[in-house]
């Protein structure tokens, strides 16, 4: 098939479904981005002129490129991965390097607006009410509300010295004891809650997320851009399950409350709503860089884990917590064995 007869053959389906023309310029240069592979040349015998036959998985790979750009999706960097993130494409120096570019982008578009803050390290003498304040105004900045309003019970969820520890393991890299965040939605979720001695080393470690250079190429030791340019592609596979499971969870969130707490119904449906969020680009690789990060100590612990993801979550739905309890139990007392 030549070129032109491809590009006919592709149009047809995209412009009626997705309002998007093929052009020869952007086929061309999507070829030599390396999201679509290009043509294989073929025997043409009695024939000077060489054949070159366009394969399926072209076929297969624009059109997966026109659904990421119906919704939004615009650079290379971006396309490539989502079609990562999607299962569409494998993991190479590429991805990598672009998921490197856009975790910048994203978190300088994040954290710039609050690039006078310099943590309560920085507060000099002043009063403890004026870093209070400070703080505070961190705290409003991070959890704004200018996205969906349906996520703001997300942001009421937790207190705000919460939001503020996070923010400064995230941004400026300190500590922060996850048991402490277990033990605010243990009293939401008592139930489901394990006691804090059963915490492991195989919990999330989080410092470093936030932090980016300013000025320079030089990555940051042990933060969320060095686990993206050092982990193993096995990191990666484990990351991107996690992600998949979380948006899951999400999603299935109303009928958790329908069946254990009706009364946190607005928050079901928000939690609902940014499950559907997380299924697509920024959310989709923001999720995945933060998990990937986070759990780098411990991903073939955590890979075990998602074994039992299924049975825990039927069992959940099924109102059987002592099983899941079980499983949960035996997850842990194998991982630390």
């Amino acid at each position: 098939m030549k070129k032109q007869e491809f590009l006919n053959r592709v149009n047809k389906f995209t412009i009626k479904n997705y309002s998007i023309t093929i052009t020869d310029r952007l086929l061309t240069d999507w070829v030599h981005e390396g999201l679509v592979p290009g043509p294989t040349r073929v025997s043409n015998p009695g024939h000077r002129d060489p054949r070159w036959e366009w394969p399926r998985g072209s076929y297969t790979a624009v059109l997966n490129l026109c659904r990421a750009k119906k919704q939004g999706i615009k650079t290379f960097d971006e396309l490539r991965i989502d079609q990562w993130l999607r299962g569409n494409a494998p993991l190479n120096p590429l991805v990598r390097l672009s998921m490197v570019k856009e975790h910048r982008r994203l978190q300088k578009r994040v954290y710039r607006p609050l690039r006078t803050d310099f943590g309560l390290n920085d507060l000099g003498l002043d009063s403890l009410l004026n870093a209070h304040r400070k703080r505070s105004n961190v705290h409003r900045a991070l959890c704004s509300n200018k996205g969906d309003p349906r996520l703001a019970a997300i942001g009421n969820i937790l207190p705000h010295e919460i939001w503020v520890k996070f923010y400064d393991a995230m941004r400026f890299g300190s500590k922060c004891d996850i048991r402490y965040l277990t033990m605010k939605l243990s009293n939401i979720f008592p139930a489901l809650a394990l006691p804090n001695e059963n915490l492991q080393p195989t919990d999330p470690h989080i410092p470093g997320i936030g932090q980016i250079p300013e000025d320079d190429d030089e990555t940051i030791p042990d933060s969320a851009e060095s686990s993206l340019k050092n982990m193993p592609p096995e990191a990666f596979d484990t990351a991107r399950e996690m992600t998949r499971c979380l948006s899951f969870g999400l999603r299935h969130t109303q009928r958790l409350a329908e069946i254990y707490r009706p009364d946190l119904s607005e928050l079901a449906l928000s939690c609902k709503v940014a499950g559907e969020s997380m299924r697509f680009f920024p959310w989709n690789f923001t999720v995945f860089y933060i998990l990937l990060h986070a759990f780098r100590y411990s991903m073939p612990q955590q890979k075990a884990n998602l074994n039992n993801f299924d049975a825990v979550f039927g069992g959940i739905l099924k109102g059987d917590l002592d099983q899941c309890r079980m499983i949960l139990s035996q997850s842990r007392q194998t991982l630390t064995g």
